[in-house]
């Protein structure tokens, strides 16, 4: 097996955060709910989740396409 190099690496895991993204924007335009035992998770928390993991998406994307190897 090959050992994975940064490029596939960086964008695999843009991937991803581009998922838990999407995922916390859907929460915060549709409302839902997430109780984690007897705890509401505050809309506040997936808001700042979205925006760090765009973020780290953004960066992810970048990083695959850098010409650098």
């Amino acid at each position: 097996m090959d050992n994975m190099n940064l490029k596939t690496f960086s964008f695999i895991a843009a991937a991803v955060f581009s998922g838990v993204s999407l995922l916390h924007l859907a929460r915060i335009l549709f409302g839902g709910n997430v109780l984690i035992e007897n705890w509401e998770v505050p809309m506040s928390i997936s808001i700042v989740s979205f925006i760090l993991a765009a973020y780290l998406a953004y960066k992810g994307f970048q990083l695959s396409r850098s010409k650098e190897k």
